[in-house]
C-alpha cells in the first residue's frame, strides 16, 4: 500500500499528478503553470463528492459483521488517527499525507482483483474512538478477471479511501481533505479496477484504474494519463471491447514475470 504519513497542522495529499501539494514553496516554472491548473481543475471535479458530508450509519443497521468493523477500525487508527478524537481541540490541526511517490508502473499492473466495476455508492465512516474518518466505496461487479485468493467473487467489492466528510451531533467533520486528486473513482462510472487486498478488515485499496466511458477507454492512473499526453501508452483510446478482450492475457503475462 502506498505509505501514508501522518502531518501536524495541515493535511495534503503528495501527488506526483499535483505538483504544487509536494512542492508548496518552489516557484512554477510557466510551462508548468497550465499543466498544473489543469490537474488543480480536474482534481477538484473528480474528487467533490468526497466533500458532500453523508451521516453515520444507524446504530445496529451496519451490514458489516462487528469484528470487521472494529478490525477497520483499528487500522485507519493506526494508519491515520488523530491520537485524539476527531471534532475536540485536542485533534485540532491533526491531519495526514498520502505520499503517492512516482507512479513507474507498467500500464496493466500486478493486482490481487483485476474487475469491471461500476462506483454504486459510499460511506464515511468515524472509528469507534473517534480517531479517524475513512470512507467505503461499493464496487458493483460487472466481471472478474482475476479474483486472487481463489474463491467465489462477491457481488460488490468494498474500496476504502483514507479520510472522508460526515455529519455528527457536533456538526460536519472532515479529515484528510483537503487536497483532491484527479485519478479518484466517481460515483456511477465504469472501470476496469486493479485492487490490491488488505486481510485485516477484509476491504481493498485501489492500485490503478482505466474508466470505461462511451464505449472507449481512457486512463485513469498518473503514469498511465501521462503515457497517454506522450503518446506511447498501447491502451489509451482503445475501444472497450477490443481492450477487455485482451484483458485476461495482458493480465496473466504480468504475474508470469
Amino acid at each position: 500500500m502506498r505509505n501514508v504519513r501522518r502531518v501536524l497542522g495541515v493535511a495534503w495529499f503528495l501527488a506526483a499528478a499535483v505538483p504544487l501539494a509536494s512542492q508548496p514553496f518552489q516557484a512554477v516554472r510557466p510551462e508548468d503553470a497550465g499543466r498544473i491548473a489543469e490537474a488543480n481543475r480536474r482534481a477538484t471535479e473528480v474528487s467533490k463528492w468526497r466533500h458532500i458530508a453523508k451521516p453515520p450509519i444507524p446504530a445496529g443497521k451496519d451490514a458489516v459483521d462487528p469484528r470487521i468493523r472494529s478490525a477497520r477500525d483499528q487500522f485507519y487508527d493506526r494508519l491515520i488517527g488523530a491520537h485524539a478524537p476527531l471534532g475536540t481541540p485536542e485533534a485540532l490541526g491533526a491531519g495526514f499525507a498520502n505520499d503517492r511517490g512516482p507512479d513507474r508502473g507498467p500500464e496493466i499492473g500486478q493486482s490481487d482483483v483485476v474487475a469491471v466495476v461500476t462506483f454504486d455508492d459510499y460511506q464515511p465512516y468515524l472509528s469507534s474512538s473517534r480517531w479517524s474518518i475513512y470512507t467505503e466505496v461499493r464496487l458493483t461487479v460487472e466481471h472478474i478477471v482475476k479474483f486472487d485468493p481463489s474463491g467465489s467473487p462477491p457481488p460488490t467489492l468494498t474500496l476504502i479511501y483514507p479520510g472522508g466528510t460526515i455529519t455528527t451531533p457536533s456538526g460536519i467533520i472532515s479529515y484528510g481533505n483537503s487536497l483532491d486528486t484527479p485519478f479518484d473513482l466517481q460515483p456511477h462510472h465504469r472501470y476496469v479496477v486493479f485492487l490490491r487486498h488488505a486481510p485485516s478488515g477484509d476491504f481493498y485499496w485501489l492500485d490503478r484504474s482505466w474508466e470505461l466511458r462511451d464505449g472507449v477507454v481512457y486512463p485513469n492512473s498518473p503514469g498511465n494519463v501521462e503515457r497517454a499526453k506522450a503518446g506511447t501508452s498501447l491502451y489509451s483510446g482503445m475501444r472497450e471491447e477490443e481492450f477487455l478482450a485482451l484483458l485476461p492475457s495482458l493480465v496473466n503475462r504480468q504475474e508470469a514475470r
